[in-house]
């Protein structure tokens, strides 16, 4: 059973949408979200952290841009007619839910819905030359099996410095197939937030997730003395940054480990670990307003000159 609900007010929306897995967020099950991995995706859905993005000028632009769509797709379709989505879909028992961003309809196809992209030129040149990237596609696949329509489409905007491209149109069928395993992998993500059964960090990714779940320390000190993976990453991460001095480009691996130390250390302020220092104290900075923070701070007991993260 597929329930409606039209949107009134963004604060209910958001309420609703925590609810369930939605069209921008299915591919995060399946391991190819570009903006959200599976931790991060439990992590929200269970309330351990906040990880929704912030506003910002790329989200603007293409709220600003889809009020051109309807207009652009008349010179490529004007038989079809186009209508702003107003409401929010949700199955109850897949707990799926999705906002499309339009219906349309073809005279020869009947209903269907469209997701509207707005995307720079090199990055349509790079990503979009097979079609459609599979996380959108999904979430198109989505849209069409809750809002009941028999086909979709794919608009892309394409922006560069001096034109605007709106001849890219990608429109798909109904897929049953695809559909069983939306479904099938919502029912597992559920059923193991109910268990308590958390996905794997992915900590190339997930640095930012794990700041936001231990945000500050408790001042626990914690035995991490067993711990044969950490002193693997605190020897790797020396030289790693002895490398960052030479112009090596290794910044990401070392926020990657930097990311997994913080998942190790949780809440506790110092770890002990033999041969090493290892502390991640909450710090205030002045300003206005007042902003707190976590530092990451590693050094050899042997004397060798502190770093921090």
């Amino acid at each position: 059973m597929i329930e409606r609900w039209t949107i009134t007010d963004r604060d209910e929306w958001l309420f609703r949408r925590r609810a369930n897995i939605n069209g921008s967020e299915v591919a995060a099950l399946f391991g190819i979200n570009p903006y959200l991995t599976p931790f991060a995706l439990y992590a929200d859905k269970t309330g351990l952290a906040d990880v929704s993005a912030p506003d910002n000028r790329l989200l603007t632009r293409g709220r600003i841009l889809e009020s051109a769509v309807p207009e652009a797709l008349q010179i490529l379709r004007p038989a079809w007619k186009v209508q702003k989505a107003t409401d929010y879909l949700w199955s109850p028992d897949w707990r799926l839910g999705c906002t499309p961003d339009f219906y349309v309809h073809c005279p020869e196809r009947g209903l269907g819905v469209l997701q509207a992209k707005t995307v720079a030129k090199p990055v349509f040149e790079e990503q979009w030359q097979d079609g459609p990237p599979q996380w959108i596609v999904l979430q198109t696949l989505q849209e069409q099996l809750l809002g009941e329509v028999t086909w979709g489409t794919i608009y892309p905007l394409v922006i560069s410095t001096y034109d605007l491209e709106w001849e890219h149109l990608f429109e798909f069928e109904r897929h049953a197939p695809a559909e069983k395993r939306m479904i099938a992998k919502a029912a597992s993500f559920w059923a193991d937030v109910e268990a308590g059964r958390q996905p794997r960090m992915d900590y190339d990714r997930d640095a930012d997730v794990i700041k936001a779940l231990f945000p500050r320390d408790n001042g626990a000190v914690i035995d991490l003395t067993g711990d044969n993976r950490l002193s693997f990453l605190l020897e790797e991460r020396e030289r790693l940054l002895s490398e960052i001095k030479t112009a090596a480009p290794a910044e990401k691996d070392v926020e990657a480990i930097n990311a997994e130390i913080r998942a190790k250390l949780g809440d506790a302020a110092t770890a002990m670990l033999p041969g090493w220092q290892i502390t991640n104290r909450t710090q205030k900075r002045k300003a206005t307003p007042e902003t707190e923070f976590r530092v990451l701070r590693v050094k050899r007991t042997a004397g060798k000159q502190e770093m921090a993260a």
